[in-house]
């Protein structure tokens, strides 16, 4: 039994050794940094492109509604006293 273990343990610490070794040779490789750098540049002209289809209000487009709603509820206000009277 103890051999049968010591050479699963062998075995195991092989592979973690051959695992480890294999991703660091990955890693430095120029075709892989390049891959990743491509698909990094991909992934942030996607964000922008879908940025930009987003309608997001501006400050200008706020201060109209603000400007709008402030005209309603003087109106609003108005007919309030309107209706008192």
């Amino acid at each position: 039994m103890d051999d049968r273990k010591n050479i699963m343990d062998r075995v195991m610490e092989a592979t973690d050794a051959t695992r480890t070794r294999v991703q660091q040779e990955v890693a430095q490789s120029p075709m892989v940094s390049a891959t990743k750098e491509r698909a990094l540049a991909v992934r942030q002209r996607a964000q922008t492109a879908a940025l930009s289809q987003l309608h997001l209000a501006t400050r200008e487009d706020i201060a109209r509604m603000q400007a709008s709603l402030d005209r309603i509820e003087a109106a609003w206000s108005e007919a309030g006293v309107l209706v008192d009277e």
